[in-house]
């Protein structure tokens, strides 16, 4: 299961364990080639993940905007896995 990443505290430790468990379910249920619509139109999550992997070289408010989408894709991927979506 995905924990967000909330606070200031340890954001870069949290970004890992994110991406970490993030990369497992991705890999574990074959969702590679699956989309999500946080803009009206189509994101690969394996995208979001990739873009979290260069979190430090963001400037603060792109780091802030990275979070909001990646705690949104932990609500999607956890409802994915607790209804076992493949």
């Amino acid at each position: 299961m995905l924990q967000k990443i909330k606070g200031n505290y340890n954001v870069r430790q949290q970004v890992k364990a994110f991406i970490k468990e993030a990369d497992r379910m991705v890999n574990a249920y074959g969702w590679q080639n699956r989309v999500t619509y946080p803009y009206s139109y189509p994101m690969k999550i394996t995208g979001i993940i990739e873009e979290l992997k260069d979190y430090d070289s963001y400037t603060a408010g792109s780091k802030a905007h990275l979070i909001s989408l990646a705690n949104g894709l932990a609500d999607i991927l956890n409802a994915w896995e607790e209804h076992h979506v493949l």
